[in-house]
């Protein structure tokens, strides 16, 4: 899956009421991510994983186990970051914590 390197701005914090997660994430999904969201859950849907996401957000998640108003959204200093890489993770639940565990790493190529 090669794809060119693109810049994404992170510039809101928000939570997950449900999971109770607060996490940072973009006011505006760069094109390039939506792309690449859309070919992985091609992808998966064609080795037969029909469980996919139905709204796509994507995030950065600060902290776990937090209690937040409901809709909780705050605009902050903007960081961007040059998405140079990309990989696929394995979530686990492990003795009650969630690990991570890296399944593959995708580097594009230079934009």
């Amino acid at each position: 899956m090669a794809m060119p390197s693109f810049e994404l701005t992170l510039d809101t914090v928000a939570s997950f009421s449900k999971p109770k997660i607060l996490y940072l994430a973009p006011s505006v999904v760069a094109r390039e991510l939506l792309v690449l969201q859309r070919q992985v859950a091609d992808i998966c849907k064609a080795m037969g994983f029909n469980k996919i996401h139905d709204g796509y957000r994507p995030h950065v998640t600060l902290l776990r186990h937090v209690s937040v108003p409901e809709g909780f959204s705050q605009q902050v200093l903007p960081l961007s970051i040059v998405v140079s890489e990309f990989a696929l993770y394995q979530s686990l639940n492990i003795e009650g914590a969630v690990r991570y565990l890296p399944l593959h790493t995708f580097s594009c190529r230079e934009g």
